[in-house]
């Protein structure tokens, strides 16, 4: 059996609510979000050569997320002897993952910081913006470097020294260094 869907035809089969599962999962390996977040993680952890592959934990885990009809971690168990859900993955039945290798793959992503998160969500952000308008890019840059020059507003009334001091609300004399 082929494991990549290459044509879709009319049936009379019934057709499962999983069925949007293989286009969505094709986006993602489209769009390169595998080898995003592999580049990252792989900063961070070692994996070995048996075992699951980081590209199958992830396109499991999405397609566990979108799925929905079986949210524990033991549905992996009875997802990977199902052969509709192995097919609708395009997976091989030995890619399939079990309950176990789901909690050890988490275990060893448990280490990575936010930070490296944050940074493929920044990646996801910009190129995504690249797609729509690229110079709305700049315009948002300048929009988070103005707004990380936050001011706070203090009762300056007592200070004895009122350099960049402003007449505020109610007659009160405020300090705020950027006006």
């Amino acid at each position: 059996m082929k494991t990549k869907i290459n044509k879709i035809s009319i049936t009379d089969d019934k057709i499962t609510a999983r069925g949007g599962i293989t286009f969505f999962l094709r986006y993602i390996e489209n769009i390169k979000l595998y080898e995003l977040i592999s580049s990252v993680v792989l900063l961070k952890v070692v994996f070995g050569n048996k075992g699951l592959k980081l590209q199958q934990f992830l396109k499991q885990m999405f397609a566990f997320f979108i799925d929905g009809t079986d949210m524990s971690i033991a549905g992996f168990d009875k997802k990977k002897t199902d052969k509709g859900y192995t097919a609708i993955l395009e997976n091989k039945k030995n890619e399939m993952a079990s309950s176990h290798q789901i909690k050890r793959m988490f275990a060893k992503l448990s280490i990575i910081p936010n930070e490296l998160y944050n940074k493929i969500l920044n990646e996801l952000f910009l190129w995504r913006l690249k797609i729509d308008n690229p110079i709305i890019i700049i315009i948002i840059i300048i929009i988070i470097i103005i707004l990380g020059i936050d001011t706070m507003v203090l009762d300056n009334d007592d200070s004895l020294k009122k350099r960049a001091v402003n007449l505020l609300i109610k007659g009160k004399k405020v300090f705020n260094p950027y006006t």
